[in-house]
């Protein structure tokens, strides 16, 4: 996890009762809003492996902008973050890459994309955004088309109802 308050987090780790006991001990997790995807497929995975071994009650709070401060004050005592820089007080350690891949259904490609996906394409073809910050998709196409403005786009902030809608 990107910036684990590691002595905080020992101590309240080493402050746990026995696995065989009832009592469970909170533990606060800050993740960025974009990560909602990864909620929706490997996190929620990875933190149940994670409950089952260490007697905690996960309390997973998401927010663009808060994380850091959270760390720093104790609200959460770990985070998964885009930054490699650790909060104050902190240590980091990467969780691996997330590769984004363009997708859209065929029926949009043949209305959107008949002549090929390039500038001027992108240029007309509505695309999704989760939230405001959402950059994902003006990145792709500017690695893409080198120069490109920003796209047309709406914005759905909602896991399901995005991969519903991309599949439309």
């Amino acid at each position: 996890m990107r910036g684990v308050p590691a002595d905080r987090m020992d101590r309240q780790l080493a402050c746990m009762p026995a696995r065989r006991q009832t009592v469970f001990t909170k533990l606060g997790l800050g993740k960025r809003h974009h990560a909602r995807l990864s909620l929706a497929t490997w996190f929620a995975p990875a933190v149940a492996a994670f409950a089952a071994e260490a007697p905690v009650l996960m309390e997973v709070a998401v927010d663009q902008d808060h994380t850091a401060d959270w760390l720093r004050s104790g609200i959460v005592l770990a985070a998964v973050t885009g930054s490699a820089r650790p909060a104050v007080g902190c240590n980091s350690q990467p969780l691996g890459a997330m590769r984004y891949l363009a997708a859209c259904s065929p029926s949009f490609m043949e209305r959107q994309f008949s002549d090929g996906v390039g500038a001027g394409s992108l240029a007309r073809a509505p695309s999704l955004v989760f939230k405001a910050k959402d950059e994902l998709q003006t990145r792709w196409a500017h690695r893409l088309c080198h120069r490109l403005g920003e796209l047309p786009h709406h914005t759905l902030p909602s896991t399901q109802a995005f991969v519903t809608s991309s599949r439309s």
